[in-house]
């Protein structure tokens, strides 16, 4: 059985900092934009 492997990041809301997100995760996770009220 293959196991997926979920990582969740969370950075502030500049460009530099998505860029940075994007190149360490090297393009393979899929970003949801997720509604404040959802975090518990």
């Amino acid at each position: 059985m293959m196991m997926t492997e979920v990582i969740i990041l969370e950075t502030i809301n500049l460009k530099s900092s998505i860029k940075k997100a994007i190149e360490w995760l090297d393009g393979k996770t899929i970003f949801l934009d997720l509604p404040m009220d959802v975090e518990s």
